[in-house]
């Protein structure tokens, strides 16, 4: 009876020693499942970490750019507008050298045409003033002792010959007003042989 005993008890052993084997493999599989989940946690957050700070850097490089941009297109309204005035400047320059030129040429051309008056010797010096030999525009006024003679002077625009007994003061001054042109802004007078030149002149206020 004792050996058909431990014959039947033998296989029983057998298997609780497999189940404990079995037993153990899975507890040992457990830890090593719970190792790798507590790894792969690990590893997940420390990709969230890095994905946030990748989406960080992509949002400041965002900002740069867009601010770079707008700085660009900031620097480039200046720069064309200060382009702008540039040509403007230049322009206004330019004319300004064209006015600067003609008005000198025609004062030139005025100062030359006043008539000079050489000092004779039946003047004497006593009724002669020095200052106005050169240059006056009354000069042209010739005097004679004969009674029926007529007093002639010269116009200081025109260069035309007056009669004291033709032409009163009013009619010289609208004579005078027909030979010259009056800037409407600063009260300039040109003469009407200058016309482009008192154009000019007018233009130049409304730059």
């Amino acid at each position: 009876m004792r050996t058909m005993y431990l014959i039947l008890q033998e296989p029983r052993n057998k298997k609780t020693a497999v189940e404990e084997q079995l037993v153990q493999e899975v507890e040992r599989l457990k830890a090593k499942v719970e190792t790798g989940k507590a790894c792969f946690l690990e590893k997940y957050k420390e990709c969230q970490r890095l994905h946030k700070q990748i989406r960080q850097l992509r949002a400041a490089a965002l900002d740069q750019n867009f601010d770079l941009s707008k700085r660009l297109s900031e620097n480039k309204i200046i720069y064309d507008a200060l382009q702008r005035e540039k040509e403007n400047m230049e322009r206004e320059n330019d004319l300004l050298k064209r006015e600067n030129s003609r008005l000198l040429s025609y004062m030139g051309l005025d100062f030359d045409s006043l008539p000079y008056q050489a000092p004779t010797s039946d003047q004497g010096g006593a009724g002669q003033n020095p200052r106005l030999v050169y240059g006056n525009p009354y000069s042209g006024i010739q005097e004679s002792s004969a009674p029926g003679q007529l007093s002639i002077k010269k116009c200081p625009t025109c260069n035309s010959d007056l009669a004291d007994d033709i032409f009163d003061p009013t009619l010289e001054q609208q004579h005078m007003q027909s030979l010259c042109l009056n800037c409407p802004i600063c009260d300039k007078v040109f003469p009407a042989k200058e016309k482009q030149i008192f154009e000019d002149h007018v233009f130049c206020h409304t730059l």
